[in-house]
């Protein structure tokens, strides 16, 4: 596997977790406007809480795909893969987005007992309810890219560190909205010694933090390879 091939593994596993929050949310909307058509004047209390269950079943789905990606990872950088570390991270990654999601899922359900409340039309709720979701749609996709990339990181530096490796690749190719820092250190490979002097610095978006974790900052698309 080229690193370009692992790049494209990550654009799919992040797309993957990503349709299957939006699509929970989606189902989450479709019986809140349910719960509006089945209780135009009664009290919706507990018909908009019932609409919550479900959501967040896509734990298991989450943590495989983060799994099989840190799996394709092991296999890129030639080391042996770490089944219990991946393991444990992924779940992390599982478990962060989907309480992100019960908390939209939960100002969603809020949203529509207090338009009842109020005595809002159906039509300005439901309005509410886009705006809602799509709000934390790009939060959730924020987080979704930032942990399993902040997974990535860290089991790569276990593995890495594992294998005695002294060397790595700054990976990950380049966009147009890759930061200038990250763009300097692309491809490039360095010792750990070099990492540490160079990640002393500061750049716009840089997040405090283990360099082999927190990369170039905030939502970085970078990883290291180790280089044996």
């Amino acid at each position: 596997m080229t690193i370009a091939q692992h790049n494209q593994q990550i654009d799919t596993a992040i797309e993957q977790v990503t349709r299957i929050v939006n699509g929970e949310l989606n189902q989450l909307l479709s019986r809140l406007d349910q719960t509006l058509v089945d209780n135009p004047e009664g009290d919706i209390t507990g018909a908009a809480s019932v609409a919550l269950l479900g959501l967040g079943a896509s734990n298991s789905n989450t943590a495989a795909i983060t799994s099989g990606l840190l799996e394709e990872y092991a296999t890129l950088s030639e080391l042996e893969f770490d089944a219990a570390t991946a393991s444990t991270l992924s779940t992390s990654v599982a478990t962060t987005i989907s309480n992100e999601t019960a908390s939209l899922g939960q100002q969603l359900v809020a949203a529509v007992i207090i338009g009842a409340l109020l005595g809002n039309s159906r039509t300005a709720t439901n309005t509410n309810l886009k705006s809602i979701r799509d709000r934390g749609k790009r939060s959730i996709a924020a987080s979704i890219t930032e942990s399993i990339m902040t997974a990535h990181g860290a089991f790569g530096y276990k593995i890495a560190s594992l294998a005695g490796i002294k060397k790595f690749k700054y990976a990950g190719g380049t966009i147009p909205t890759t930061r200038p820092f990250c763009r300097t250190h692309n491809n490039k490979t360095y010792t750990p010694s070099e990492i540490k002097q160079i990640w002393r610095g500061t750049w716009g978006g840089k997040k405090p933090g283990d360099p082999y974790v927190t990369r170039g900052g905030y939502r970085c698309r970078h990883y290291w390879v180790p280089v044996k």
